[in-house]
C-alpha cells in the first residue's frame, strides 16, 4: 500500500493512503498527486517495499538482512522491515533515538559508521545496541574502555575492477592495516598485555 509523504505546507499531517488498485508510479497516477497534493511529492510505497524485502530475503537465506537507515528514515519503511523480521544499520545518533521511538529491538542493529566519536559509542550503546563496525586501527583503540560491553566486526576492504561503484577507499580497513584477528583480540581484552593468541 503506497503512502504519500505529504510536505509541511500540507494542511494534513499524517501520511494518506493511496487506493492499493493502483500504482502510484505509474504515470497517471503520479499526475493525480501532484494534482492533489503539489510537487515536490515524496512517495513511499510500502507493500513494494516489503516484497523486495522477501525477494531479497528468499535468495540469501540464513542471512541477517541489514537495513542503512541513512538513504531513507522514514517510520513507513522501518516499520514494515521490522514486522519482516529486517535488522537495521546505524551511523548516527538520530537514527539510534528513531529505533528507540520505534521500539526496535536493539539486539537487531549494528552501528556502521566508519569514524565514531565517544558520544555516538555511549549513545549507542546506552539504547542497548552494543555491536559495532570498525574501519581501522584508531577506531579498534576507541573501543578499549568499552571492550566488556561491546563486539565489533573488522570491515574488510576489498578493491574490485568490476564493480560499478568501488567503495573500497571510503570504507574498511586495507588488508596491510588489518593486522591479525588475533591481535585485535588480545588489543581488546588487555592492551597492556603481551600479545596472545585468541580463538
Amino acid at each position: 500500500m503506497a503512502e504519500t509523504v505529504l510536505s509541511p505546507r500540507s494542511v494534513t499531517d499524517g501520511p494518506l493512503e493511496l487506493d492499493p488498485a493502483l500504482d502510484p508510479f505509474a504515470h497517471e497516477s503520479v499526475k493525480r498527486l501532484v494534482t492533489r497534493y503539489g510537487s515536490p511529492l515524496f512517495v513511499i510505497d510500502v507493500e513494494r517495499v516489503r516484497r523486495q524485502y522477501r525477494r531479497l530475503a528468499a535468495a540469501l537465506p540464513g542471512v541477517d538482512l541489514h537495513y542503512a537507515l541513512k538513504p531513507l528514515p522514514h517510520w513507513s519503511v522501518i516499520n514494515a522491515l521490522n514486522a519482516e523480521g529486517a535488522f537495521f544499520d546505524l551511523a548516527t545518533n538520530g537514527e539510534v533515538e528513531l529505533v528507540r521511538r520505534l521500539k526496535v529491538a536493539p539486539k537487531r542493529c549494528i552501528h556502521t559508521h566508519p569514524i565514531k566519536r565517544d558520544s555516538d559509542i555511549r549513545t549507542a550503546l546506552a539504547y542497548g545496541v552494543n555491536r559495532f563496525v570498525i574501519d581501522n586501527p584508531d577506531e579498534l583503540r576507541k573501543f578499549v574502555k568499552y571492550r566488556t560491553r561491546s563486539s565489533l566486526l573488522i570491515r574488510v576492504s576489498f578493491s574490485s575492477p568490476e564493480a560499478r561503484c568501488d567503495l573500497s577507499r571510503k570504507f574498511g580497513c586495507g588488508r596491510q592495516n588489518c593486522g591479525s584477528g588475533s591481535t585485535a583480540c588480545r588489543f581488546m581484552s588487555d592492551p597492556k598485555r603481551p600479545a596472545r593468541r585468541c580463538s
